[in-house]
């Protein structure tokens, strides 16, 4: 694996993070409709087993925030190995392509580092070079 792809995958993950924690909250929506289920409003005339179910979210949920916390892992291993470039041009590049939330253009890269696109991709590929992978 590249180091560009090794990043890659980590902007990948951010992505990710944020589908698990929607799909988290829709599940545990959802164990509430359960519980009001199973354990019947005051008119309810029979209450029913859905035991399995719960188990099932709870389960689904444990899922998802063990693979946020891996996540989160890989991302402040990441943070830790750009932080070991010499260059503060190089960590801010790969910072601002791969750790931010929003995803710059080149241009909004460029425009950071005071420097033309072309240029900007220069260190890029510099930076690429002087990560160290795991």
């Amino acid at each position: 694996m590249t180091a560009k792809e090794y990043l890659k995958k980590h902007a990948n993950h951010k992505s990710d993070i944020s589908d698990m924690e929607s799909r988290i909250n829709e599940l545990r929506q959802r164990k509430k409709q359960i519980h009001a289920l199973k354990f019947g409003t005051p008119r309810a005339k029979r209450k029913t087993d859905l035991s399995d179910a719960e188990a099932a979210i709870d389960e689904l949920i444990r899922s998802y925030e063990d693979s946020i916390k891996q996540c989160v892992r890989h991302e402040e291993e990441i943070g830790k190995r750009i932080g070991e470039l010499i260059d503060p041009e190089e960590r801010k590049v790969l910072r601002l392509l791969y750790v931010m939330d929003k995803k710059l253009t080149w241009y909004e890269i460029a425009e950071e580092l005071h420097v033309s696109k072309r240029t900007a991709q220069n260190i890029h590929g510099r930076a690429l070079l002087h990560f160290r992978m795991p």
